[in-house]
């Protein structure tokens, strides 16, 4: 970790606990001259709660971003913001994204889609219950008081930043850059060691691989010494993990591909993309990063969707 780097920016590292297997996420401390500003939070959970509150007796809070609308980077932000008063700063997009999905009213289409999408009805109420269950996690949301986009410039511990919107594992997810010691805060977008989730959400992004993809691309372009990601450890090789990170994707298109050589449903393709034994959580990942690649492959026009009998089935377009 380079420390000193983050010394001259005057940012220091807190890790929130999270009780799945991914079981940290790193918040960001800027020291501002009079307090401190919050880059994620966490979940709205007690475990972070007990962090937060050792966090709060030494450091005051006077605003908040929040990169992406994911719980564990969102969701104990309400109750951040209700305790010191801070700003909260996000991209509209997640904004909205966060009120629709961690929201009850869904569970109903998020049952039918997984139906459609060939799961048994059982398996399709828990992946839903999972996915509404959330807003436990994510409430009270907080009032955002500004709203960033692509290219706003910000002061953050007395150096500038240009926001930069990386959207796919997020349809608003933003990174910050800053150009004069090539640091990039670069949340889940790029991660050391695992790779980021990018999921079909039934809604919004059509094509969230062929964003993410692009995303990668734009930020490969920047003059990168220093990533401090979401998870795990600040790393310098970005170039080398943006090429890991494409040809990982190609090899799970590749074998998409290969499962669609016959008619099959979204769970048939995932069965052959994931391993068993999955956790409700991260089947529900899987299923999304599954649909994710074949709708990358049907925009491809190398697969074709089809519905009978009230699910979707991919086949793969002869040669």
């Amino acid at each position: 970790m380079d420390t000193n780097k983050m010394e001259k920016l005057n940012i220091r590292l807190h890790r929130i606990p999270l009780p799945f297997r991914l079981n940290h996420v790193n918040t960001w401390l800027v020291k501002e001259e009079h307090g401190y500003t919050v880059i994620d939070t966490g979940l709205n959970h007690p475990d972070a709660e007990a962090a937060w509150a050792k966090v709060l007796a030494e450091h005051p809070i006077r605003s908040i971003i929040i990169t992406h609308y994911h719980p564990d980077h969102y969701g104990y932000a309400g109750r951040l913001q209700a305790l010191t008063g801070a700003e909260v700063w996000m991209s509209k997009r997640d904004q909205e994204m966060a009120r629709e999905i961690w929201s009850h009213k869904r569970l109903t289409l998020f049952e039918q889609h997984y139906l459609a999408c060939g799961l048994s009805k059982e398996l399709a109420r828990r992946l839903s219950e999972n996915i509404t269950g959330f807003s436990r996690y994510v409430l009270p949301h907080p009032e955002v008081t500004r709203f960033l986009a692509d290219g706003d410039e910000l002061e953050l511990g007395g150096h500038r930043y240009e926001v930069i919107a990386v959207p796919g594992h997020a349809e608003g997810m933003l990174n910050f850059y800053n150009r004069e010691h090539g640091l990039l805060i670069a949340a889940d977008h790029v991660l050391p060691k695992i790779t980021p989730n990018i999921s079909y959400w039934f809604m919004g992004e059509p094509n969230p691989l062929a964003r993410y993809l692009q995303s990668l691309n734009k930020i490969q372009a920047y003059p990168i010494q220093l990533v401090l990601p979401s998870h795990g450890s600040p790393f310098t090789n970005v170039q080398q993990r943006i090429d890991e990170i494409i040809s990982h994707h190609q090899k799970r298109l590749d074998l998409a591909l290969a499962a669609t050589r016959q008619p099959a449903t979204v769970y048939e393709v995932n069965e052959q993309l994931f391993s068993q034994g999955l956790t409700e959580h991260e089947l529900r990942f899987a299923i999304g990063e599954t649909i994710a690649h074949l709708e990358y492959l049907v925009y491809k026009q190398q697969v074709r969707k089809f519905m009978k009998d009230g699910q979707w089935f991919y086949e793969r377009v002869s040669d």
